[in-house]
């Protein structure tokens, strides 16, 4: 998976300069790796709690 990324990453236009005609893409490409990064976590605590009781207990 890191391989194809990176292979993906180099492929795409990113800039930080939104004014860019090309800087959707590269957003879109951001907001695509953030949203399964957020999904691998929400998977890998099988929908628990984010923080446990006895975190919250004191």
């Amino acid at each position: 998976m890191p391989a194809c990324g990176h292979a993906v990453s180099g492929s795409l236009p990113l800039t930080l300069d939104l004014s860019a005609w090309y800087a959707g893409c590269g957003a879109f490409f951001v907001l695509v790796v953030l949203a399964l990064a957020v999904w691998g976590f929400w998977a890998a605590r099988s929908g628990g709690p984010l923080v446990g009781a006895e975190a919250l207990d004191g």
